[in-house]
Order: C-alpha cells, then structure tokens, then sequence
C-alpha cells in the first residue's frame, strides 16, 4: 500500500492539525479503501485544498488508491476553476462542505449530466463530487 502505512500501528496519529483533530494510520488506510471501491482507479480528481486534515486525508486516498490528484486551492476564483475543468475534465472533485455551495453551479455549467455535483463520498467535512458520466472502473 502507498507509503507502506498498512504496516503502521492502526491508532498511530498520521498527522496532527493547528487546531487539535488528527487522523491515524488506520482511517488513512480506510479513506483510501474506500475511495477505490467508490470511483475505481485511475480517475482526475480535482481536490480544493484547505488547512484542514480532511484535505490530506483525500490526496492521500487519492494516491493511495491510484488515481490522480491535482491539488487547487478552496479559495480559487471561480473563472479560473470554469477554465480548469473545461480543459482538464476531471472526473470528480473532492472539497470542503463550506465551499460546495459555491462551486456547484460552476461545476453543473460546464458538465451536462445528471450525475454532475452528486454527492458519493463523504469524509469529515469534505465530499467527493462527481463530474463526469463515464463509469468507475
């Protein structure tokens, strides 16, 4: 597994944050698990990265789980994020609940289907939302 961290003490802190929550090697290891069996392998996923544990957790599951993350800030401006995902189409964003609200319409601009902006992952206060209709393999 990605960074042999399976073979880690399960209740090990991996990291710490400013403000006291923390992840063990254990729900590392879950949040990757998990990840796979939802989207599969392989797949660009945008993450809008903040100060916070559940955006480690996610790029984390992402690599770990072997799909390809790139990492963009919570706080990107909206046209610059419509530019991103019409070039890069990526197959699902991982982001912070607070800022959901205010890229959906974005995402829903540049995807037509139904399935854009749904929610089918969730860890902590971050979602995995889908972009694309292609299947999960």
């Amino acid at each position: 597994m990605f960074l042999d961290i399976d073979k880690k003490d399960n209740e090990r802190p991996a990291a710490l944050s400013y403000n006291g929550s923390r992840i063990t090697y254990g729900e590392l290891v879950k949040c990757i698990n998990d990840i796979q069996s939802v989207i599969g392998t392989r797949k660009l996923v945008f993450i809008m990265c903040n100060n916070r544990i559940a955006s480690l957790a996610g790029y984390v599951g992402m690599l770990g789980s072997k799909n390809v993350p790139l990492l963009l800030s919570s706080e990107l401006d909206g046209e610059l994020l419509q530019y991103l995902l019409k070039t890069y189409k990526p197959d699902h964003i991982w982001c912070p609940l607070d800022v959901k609200d205010n890229i959906l319409p974005i995402i829903k601009g540049v995807f037509d289907n139904e399935n854009v902006g749904k929610n089918i992952y969730k860890y902590d206060d971050f979602e995995l939302l889908n972009c694309s209709d292609r299947k999960s393999t």
